[in-house]
């Protein structure tokens, strides 16, 4: 069985790929994601919400990826399909090969957009 560092890399892998079909056996039924955006949400709701953003990603760089017992920390870089870059640090919590928890820090959002403007324009964009 992986470990779980690369349990998560495998996540941060499909997000950037757009591969859903890689993530989801990877996230818990009873998934919880928080972020500044997102209090709480659900796995339904998270890739209803959440998972669309990945088609705005040209790259993820993974700059630190720390295990702990069922934690794992990750910083990295974003790269948005537009050229625009940010860093986020996510704590994920993992139990039996999978993501149960996710919980994102970041400061402004890219671009400065408000977290509606961001909400709205995630709203648009269509990932299956």
């Amino acid at each position: 069985m992986p470990n779980n560092a690369d349990i998560v890399r495998r996540c941060f892998n499909a997000y950037e790929t757009k591969q859903r079909e890689d993530i989801e056996p990877l996230i818990a039924e009873k998934f919880r994601f928080s972020s500044p955006y997102d209090d709480g949400i659900g796995r339904a709701e998270y890739f209803a919400r959440c998972w669309p953003n990945s088609a705005l990603t040209r790259a993820i760089h993974l700059e630190h990826v720390v295990e702990d017992r069922d934690t794992v920390l990750v910083l990295y870089e974003f790269e948005a399909a537009s050229g625009a870059r940010f860093r986020n640090m996510e704590r994920l919590t993992l139990k039996d090969g999978q993501v149960t928890e996710v919980e994102v820090f970041f400061g402004d959002p890219p671009g400065g957009l408000s977290k509606l403007a961001w909400r709205n324009r995630a709203a648009e964009l269509s990932v299956e």
